[in-house]
């Protein structure tokens, strides 16, 4: 059983299969924000991401969240985003932004030997980059809307 809300009202749903993963979008807290949830054999819920956060690659989704939760994990990152961009073959590719912690020297070649064996092969990103700091809103929450309108088509122009 799952509880979903729009918000203001709880809905219940019912799967004839609990040993299946059942994978399903609900409205979010606000009005318009969907979120992907996941629920196990076990009956837990799990949220997945926000739907315009997922990126969308070859017919598979892989959770923004997931990435940048292994990325931070690097000792050497003290912040991580991952967004979707466009590629020619997949659709959408993850592409990772790190805010490496002050006074390192963080390389590519390092974050993706840390990945390697915390994500699945084909989650991993096809590119990495390093910078100085990422946009933030007012509330400490990443603008993921502002890397996505400026590096939508990187894969592409790359």
């Amino acid at each position: 059983t799952a509880v979903v809300t729009n918000g203001t009202t709880p809905y219940f749903y019912l799967w004839d299969d609990p040993s299946a993963q059942t994978t399903f979008t609900a409205t979010g807290l606000a009005p318009g924000v969907y979120i992907v949830t996941v629920i196990d054999a076990d009956s837990y819920l799990q949220i997945v991401d926000r739907a315009k956060d997922v990126v969308k690659s070859g017919g598979e989704w892989i959770s923004s969240i997931d990435l940048e939760n292994a990325a931070v994990g690097h000792p050497e990152l003290k912040e991580a985003c991952v967004i979707g961009v466009k590629h020619p073959k997949w659709d959408e590719r993850p592409l990772l932004f790190v805010v490496p912690v002050d006074g390192t020297e963080v390389t590519k070649e390092s974050v993706y030997a840390y990945l390697e064996d915390k994500i699945a092969k084909w989650w991993m990103q096809d590119d990495i980059l390093i910078v100085k700091d990422l946009p933030h809103t007012a509330t400490g929450k990443l603008q993921k809307r502002t890397l996505r309108d400026e590096y939508i088509n990187y894969l592409i122009e790359k």
